[in-house]
C-alpha cells in the first residue's frame, strides 16, 4: 500500500546524523499500513499501545497522526480521517495531496488489521536499530577524542544500548542498587509517610495485608456465586471512596448490574433495597427517593467500567494505559486495576486447545502488566470443584482452576469460603434434618470468610466478615453482629477507628 509521503532527508530524523549516505533502516510501507489499520477500525490501536511511540515513526508526519490518534482515544474519541483533519490545517502538503487527502489515502489503502501488531513491531525494530547506529556513531567520535575518559564513553554506549535491547524486549531497565534502595527506605521512614496501599474497606483484611490492597498481583478465587463479584465491587467502591481511580474490566457481566451492586451496596442499612430489585425497577416511592439523593455522590467515584467480553491481555494493557491517562488528566491519582474474572481473559493463542497453558499464559501475562503499572491489580477467579468434595468445603490454593501458575504468579491469593452457600443447596431427609438446616442457614447466612491462603505481606491467615449477598454488601464481622465466626488468634495492634458503614 506504499505511497509517496513528504519524503524530509532521513538524517533530520535522528539525533545525530549518521555518517553514511544511505538511509537509516526505516519502512513507510509499514508505517502507512499500520496507520491506516488504526484509522479504519480505530479499537485496533489498543493492540499496539506500548508496542510503539510516537517517535518510533521514521516519517515525522506520521508519528504526529499516532500521536493525535492516541489523544483523541484517551479522551473517549475516535481517531478517524474526519476528527484528525482539524489537527494539520495549515500543514504543508504531502507532495500532490494535502494532510487530510493523505489521511483520507491511508484509510483508503488499508489491507487488513490482523497484521497490525506485526507492523508495530516492524516500525519499533527499525526504530531501534537507528538507534543502535546513532549510538555507534556516537561511540566511535568520542573514542577518537583523546580528551574523553574511555570508560566513560564505553558506559555511556553500553547504557543506551541496554536501552535498546529493554525496549526491544518491552521490559524497562530496572536495576536497583540496594544503597539507593536503603536510602529511599530510610528517607520515607523518617518523613513519616505511609506505604502505598488501597484500603478494602475492612479493618481485619487491610491490618493482615499489611494495611490495604499492595500495589502486588492479588488473586481473589472462589466457587460461582460465593461472592468474589461482590467483594470486587466492595473494594472498587471503596477504593474509589479515597479518591483514587479503579480500572474495572468486567469480562462477564455488563455494566448495569454492576452499578446496580455498587448503589445496593452504598444504600444497605436499616432498609436494604436487593440489587435484584434495582435491576428490575421494583422500587417504592421512598427507595428512589433515597437513589436519587445518594447518586451524585455515586457520580463522582472515579470507577471506569469496561464491559466488553473476550479481551485479551494485550487489549486490558492498552485499556489501562488509556484510561490512566485520562484519569490523570482530570487530576485523579490510578489507584487499583480490577479484572472480572481472569477466565474470561481471552488467550493469545500460543497454545491453542491446552488450557491449562493458556492460563498460565493469561496469569504470567497479568502479572507482568501489574509490574509494568505499578498498582494493586486485583484479578477474580473461578476454583475448580475439588473443594466442593472435602468435608468441610473449605477451598485451598490447589483449588485454583486451571493452573498452578496462578497460585505461582499472584503476590496474594484470597479465597472466600461461606457455609451458608453449601447449607442453601444441601438435600435432607426428613423434617428434624431440615429443620435443623434452615436453623443453621439462619445463623450463617451472613457469614463470609476470607483466606489469606498467600500474602506476602502479612501471615496466612483468614478473615470474618458480614456479607448481605442481596445486597451485594461486606462490612467487617462485628459491624453488623456477624454470628458462628472462629477468629484466629492474630490480634490487631491498633485500634479500629469508628465509622458508620452506611456514610458515603
Amino acid at each position: 500500500m506504499s505511497f509517496s509521503t513528504k519524503g524530509d532527508d532521513a538524517g533530520q530524523r535522528l539525533t545525530d546524523k549518521p555518517t553514511e549516505e544511505r538511509d537509516p533502516p526505516h519502512s513507510i510501507e509499514a508505517e502507512q499500513a499500520l496507520l491506516g489499520a488504526i484509522l479504519i477500525y480505530p479499537p485496533a490501536l489498543g493492540e499496539v499501545v506500548g508496542v510503539v511511540e510516537a517517535h518510533h515513526f521514521f516519517e515525522p508526519l506520521h508519528g504526529q497522526i499516532f500521536e493525535r490518534a492516541m489523544e483523541l482515544t484517551a479522551q473517549g474519541k475516535v481517531a478517524t480521517p474526519i476528527t484528525l483533519k482539524p489537527y494539520f490545517q495549515g500543514e504543508p502538503p504531502v507532495n500532490d495531496f494535502t494532510v487530510a487527502q493523505y489521511l483520507g489515502r491511508l484509510a483508503a489503502a488499508a489491507t487488513s488489521i490482523l497484521a497490525i501488531k506485526s507492523y508495530a513491531e516492524t516500525v519499533r525494530d527499525h526504530a531501534l536499530r537507528r538507534e543502535a547506529i546513532v549510538t555507534g556513531e556516537a561511540l566511535s567520535a568520542r573514542a577518537q577524542d583523546l580528551t574523553q575518559e574511555i570508560i566513560d564513553t564505553a558506559s555511556d554506549a553500553i547504557s543506551k544500548l541496554t536501552g535498546v535491547i529493554t525496549n526491544k524486549t518491552g521490559s524497562k531497565n530496572s536495576i536497583i542498587l540496594v544503597k539507593d534502595a536503603a536510602a529511599e527506605l530510610v528517607n520515607e521512614l523518617r518523613s513519616g509517610m505511609k506505604p502505598k496501599y488501597v484500603s478494602s474497606g475492612l479493618a481485619d483484611l487491610d491490618l493482615r495485608l499489611g494495611g490495604g490492597y499492595p500495589a502486588d498481583y492479588i488473586i481473589i478465587g472462589a466457587r460461582p456465586s460465593m461472592g468474589k463479584t461482590t467483594l470486587g465491587t466492595e473494594s472498587a467502591v471503596n477504593i474509589a471512596k479515597s479518591g483514587k481511580a479503579v480500572l474495572f474490566f468486567s469480562l462477564e457481566m455488563q455494566y448495569r448490574p454492576i452499578v446496580a451492586r455498587m448503589l445496593s451496596s452504598l444504600l444497605y442499612g436499616n432498609a436494604p433495597i436487593p440489587y435484584s430489585r434495582i435491576m428490575s425497577h421494583k422500587l417504592n416511592p421512598g427507595e428512589l427517593v433515597r437513589i436519587t439523593s445518594i447518586k451524585p455522590k455515586f457520580d463522582a467515584l472515579p470507577i471506569a467500567i469496561e464491559p466488553t467480553g473476550g479481551l485479551t491481555v494485550a487489549q486490558i494493557r492498552a485499556k489501562t494505559k488509556i484510561l490512566i491517562s485520562q484519569f490523570e488528566r482530570q487530576g485523579v491519582e490510578p489507584g487499583a486495576i480490577l479484572v472480572d474474572h481472569l477466565g474470561k481473559i481471552k488467550p493469545a493463542g500460543q497454545f491453542q486447545g491446552n488450557k491449562v497453558h493458556q492460563t498460565g499464559e493469561v496469569s504470567a501475562d497479568l502479572a507482568n502488566l501489574q509490574k509494568e503499572v505499578g498498582l494493586p491489580l486485583i484479578a477474580l477467579c473461578q476454583l475448580n470443584r475439588a473443594s466442593e468434595q472435602k468435608d468441610n468445603k473449605v477451598p485451598d490454593l490447589a483449588d485454583l482452576r486451571n493452573s498452578g501458575d496462578i497460585e505461582q504468579d499472584a503476590d496474594t491469593v484470597i479465597l472466600l469460603h461461606r457455609k451458608a452457600y453449601y447449607l442453601q443447596r444441601k438435600k435432607c431427609d426428613g423434617e428434624a434434618a431440615e429443620a435443623e438446616r434452615k436453623d443453621e442457614l439462619k445463623k450463617t447466612e451472613h457469614d463470609m470468610t476470607l483466606i489469606l491462603a498467600k500474602n506476602r505481606n502479612g501471615p496466612s491467615d483468614h478473615v470474618n466478615v458480614f456479607v448481605s449477598m442481596e445486597s451485594s454488601a461486606i462490612r467487617n464481622a462485628e459491624k453488623r453482629g456477624a454470628t458462628n465466626f472462629v477468629y484466629s488468634s492474630y490480634q490487631r495492634d491498633e485500634p479500629e477507628s469508628e465509622n458508620n458503614d452506611d456514610a458515603f
